[in-house]
Parts: structure tokens; C-alpha cells; sequence
């Protein structure tokens, strides 16, 4: 009579554990899928008014239009390697609401590439050129070839050796680069501002 009871009590408590468990899977199950369906529809809200956030800056002519081809980007170098950089890159556009493009992009060079420094001429450097490239307009006869305006930068032409860490850059491809994440360059070019007086 007690064995009885006891299995009865054994078989009345394992019957209420197991009614709880499946009540708490129930719920938890519950849980997982409102919450999924919370998020879905938060995301659904957020695209939908980045969209049209998008589509009014487009109509009001904030930004320039997105281009359809790229062959020239700017960066910096975040690593050197044996046959090339890795580019740590600009994005290919100022509006925040369209693509901005791979921000670290693998960069091949090979014997084709050509690479300069180019370095900024100080304002006085660059006037004092104008002015005598000026002169000689107001001086030269009808048939004188007058050579090219002076540009506000200094080029020459360096070897791969000279690229290092963290130099500013530019890189042209001969190849459309827009959302492409490795490339060949044929050109780069590494970006030297003049210095001011107080680094001189």
C-alpha cells in the first residue's frame, strides 16, 4: 500500500516537472520568436526610412552623383608587402548614404607600375612661378610657344623602396576599381604636404 503510494506521488511529481518543462519551452520559444519578429520589424522600419533618406538627399543634390566608374583612389598605407600595399582607402564617395566602396583594398605593382613623389609647393613657391610664367606670356611674340602654366606640385619619379607605412597616397588602375577590393596599379603617387615653419 505505501509502495503504492509512493510511485503514485513519484509519477504525480514527475508529471508536474514534465508540464513545466514543456510550459517553459513554450515560452521560451515564445520569447525567441517575438523577439525575432520585434527585430525583423525594426529592420524593416530602419531600411525603409534609410531609403528614403537616400532617395530625398539624391533629389536635393546634396552630395555629386555617385560615378559609375573609378580609376583613381586615395588612402593611406596601412602595410607593405613584397609585391605591393595594402591600402587603407578613402571612401569612393561623401554621401553617407550610398556605397562607400571596400575601405581596405590590396594593391598589386608590378613592372609596369610607375610610382612619384609628389609634393605640394609652398603658396610663396607656387605665386613666385605664376608670376614669372605670367612675364613670360606678356613678353613672348605671337608665333613663341609658351610652355605650361607651373602646377602647384613638385613630381619625381621614386622606386618602391621609398614607400612606407602610413605615407599618404594615390593610386590610379588602368582598370574601373569601383567596389573592387585588389587591383593592379599603374600609377602611385605618394602625397607630401610642404612643410610649415615650424617643422622646418
Amino acid at each position: 500500500m505505501l509502495e503504492k503510494k509512493i510511485l503514485s506521488s513519484t509519477r504525480l511529481a514527475l508529471f508536474v516537472v514534465s508540464g513545466l518543462i514543456i510550459l517553459l519551452a513554450v515560452f521560451l520559444v515564445g520569447l525567441y520568436w517575438g523577439q525575432n519578429a520585434d527585430r525583423d520589424i525594426y529592420q524593416q522600419g530602419y531600411n525603409s526610412a534609410w531609403q528614403r533618406a537616400a532617395d530625398l538627399i539624391d533629389r536635393l543634390g546634396v552630395f555629386a552623383p555617385e560615378q559609375d566608374e573609378i580609376f583613381t583612389i586615395k588612402g593611406t598605407v596601412a602595410d607593405k608587402k613584397t609585391n605591393g600595399i595594402t591600402l587603407s582607402a578613402e571612401p569612393e564617395t561623401d554621401n553617407p548614404f550610398a556605397d562607400q566602396g571596400p575601405l581596405e583594398r590590396s594593391v598589386t605593382i608590378d613592372a609596369n607600375t610607375q610610382i612619384f613623389k609628389r609634393t605640394t609647393k609652398s603658396d610663396q613657391e607656387f605665386e613666385s612661378e605664376m608670376e614669372q610664367y605670367l612675364q613670360k606670356i606678356s613678353q613672348a611674340g605671337d608665333e613663341e610657344d609658351v610652355a605650361n602654366p607651373p602646377t602647384d606640385y613638385a613630381e619625381q619619379a621614386i622606386d618602391f623602396d621609398d614607400i612606407e607605412e602610413g605615407d599618404a597616397v594615390s593610386v590610379t588602375a588602368l582598370e574601373n576599381i569601383k567596389g573592387v577590393e585588389e587591383f593592379v596599379a599603374s600609377k602611385i603617387y605618394i602625397l607630401v604636404e610642404p612643410a610649415t615653419e615650424e617643422e622646418e
